[in-house]
């Protein structure tokens, strides 16, 4: 998965596992979804900006 739109030199957050992403690494390399199986399955991720969690 590729994001768009995101600020390259911002830091952003997944809140479910608190891991931490350039934007430039979303925009450019992706993200890739390693558990992934079955038909169709559905994923929901919740980047937030790591300047707004303060």
């Amino acid at each position: 998965m590729f994001s768009a739109g995101l600020d390259s030199k911002t830091t952003y957050v997944e809140q479910s596992t608190g891991y931490k992403y350039s934007g430039a690494a979303l925009m450019n390399g992706g993200y890739a979804f390693t558990c992934v199986q079955g038909n169709y399955p559905a994923i929901q991720l919740h980047f937030v900006a790591e300047d707004n969690l303060k």
